[in-house]
């Protein structure tokens, strides 16, 4: 087997270990494949292992209410890449009971850089439709959306066209 083909194989087993919440072996396979493959792999697979060694460190765990939901949200927010991580650990259906009351329009903008980041640094094109899909049965969504910058709500409209339901969210966010 080729050099690449190795470093390829063994971020695919880091990927499948991350996913399951075993980051030590994540962060095993990924160092793996950044030494076999030191120049291709080295930047790409950096920027993982350090997304690992947040979420390892961030210590996150499913929210068991609001309270412990929003400290969470205020810790990870401005990072992309750890809202994302955060957020695949909390089904869309959770969504409405975690906000309650408290959605805002920057939790929409959240939402919709951490569905960017998905597609593209994690090839996930359904994370960002799902959780939009979830928004709307949340009680303050209608004021959220109202107050969403133009950037921000062109990023969200990006991520619904780029979904396959498309024609059930589009009308939500406008």
């Amino acid at each position: 087997m080729d050099i690449a083909k190795t470093a390829s194989a063994l971020k695919q087993r880091g990927d499948t270990a991350f996913r399951q919440g075993n980051y030590a072996l994540a962060t095993e396979f990924y160092t793996q494949a950044i030494d076999t493959d030191h120049d291709n792999q080295q930047t790409r697979l950096a920027r993982e292992l350090e997304t690992v060694k947040k979420v390892v460190k961030a210590g996150m765990e499913r929210p068991i209410n609001s309270l412990v939901f929003e400290r969470a949200w205020r810790e990870y927010g401005a990072h992309p890449e750890l809202l994302y991580e955060y957020l695949r650990h909390i089904s869309a259906e959770e969504l409405p009971m975690l906000f309650r009351t408290s959605l805002e329009s920057w939790h929409i903008a959240q939402i919709a850089a951490a569905a960017e980041y998905a597609q593209s640094e994690r090839n996930d094109e359904t994370f960002g439709a799902t959780l939009l899909g979830a928004l709307p049965g949340i009680e303050r969504f209608g004021l959220a959306v109202l107050f969403l910058g133009e950037g921000d709500r062109h990023s969200v409209q990006k991520i619904i066209k780029s979904s396959e339901c498309e024609h059930v969210l589009a009308a939500q966010y406008e």
